[in-house]
């Protein structure tokens, strides 16, 4: 993989590869074969047609989501399977725009990889896309079109220019435990987690925080109704594993 290049060249990056890309298909879009680009109507099966997919992966997949065919919470299977994939070794990418991010489950993900380096959100514009052992991809829009379209493709180059320009991209996003940290938890509900992880008491904790014992309590009632707790020993296993713990 290429080295993540400085801030300011980032965006002039990505926007290269949108064009090496779109230059790609282009050209092979008037020359293609149609064995090469193969277009597809993905419906109410295409959670299964993606599984069975990734259950095909040698060595690596890239998986870029930016808005789903399926608009439920929870894929459980497709966490499982690629839970699976990372555990057996294989090299495993997953990139979210903080739309779709938004309206997942996150322990979906966290328990999938523990919240590591493999699930990234960017805010660049891409297209759903999962790229497996850079010899097939697919490409596909969401629901918000109101015509849900994709295209397979096995054209080596084209496949170059989507998973360069996928790559480039991931590198240059931020964890998703960062964009959880960012969107759900506040610097209060972070200092609070901390205190607990540190045995101190409820009232001098409280204090540091400047409120009052009832208001800090609070917030430990509602930090353990969030993420689903029924003990602090439990808040904090779970305040790990989203990586909230300074």
């Amino acid at each position: 993989m290429p080295p993540v290049p400085p801030q300011a060249d980032i965006a002039e990056l990505l926007e290269q590869s949108r064009r090496l890309l779109d230059s790609a298909i282009s050209t092979v879009t008037t020359h293609r074969s149609a064995e090469q680009m193969v277009r597809i109507t993905p419906d109410a099966r295409w959670g299964a047609d993606l599984q069975r997919m990734l259950r095909d992966v040698r060595a690596e997949t890239t998986l870029a989501i930016s808005s789903p065919i399926r608009l439920e919470r929870r894929y459980s299977r497709g966490g499982t399977l690629l839970q699976e994939l990372h555990r057996t070794g294989k090299q495993v990418r997953l990139l979210l725009s903080p739309g779709y991010a938004g309206t997942r489950e996150p322990d979906l993900y966290s328990r999938a990889f523990q919240l590591n380096s493999q699930v990234r959100v960017t805010s660049a514009e891409f297209c759903n896309t999962i790229i497996i052992d850079r010899r097939t991809a697919v490409l596909w829009n969401g629901p918000e079109t109101g015509d849900p379209r994709g295209l397979i493709v096995t054209e080596p180059m084209v496949i170059q220019a989507i998973h360069e320009f996928t790559v480039r991209a991931w590198s240059a996003s931020r964890q998703f435990r960062d964009h959880l940290r960012e969107a759900e938890f506040d610097e209060v509900s972070i200092a609070v987690v901390n205190f607990l992880n540190t045995g101190l008491k409820d009232e001098v904790a409280a204090r540091k925080l400047g409120i009052s014992l009832r208001t800090y309590r609070r917030h430990v009632a509602d930090l353990m109704l969030r993420l689903d707790t029924a003990t602090r020993f439990q808040l904090g296993v779970r305040a790990a594993e989203l990586g909230l713990l300074r």
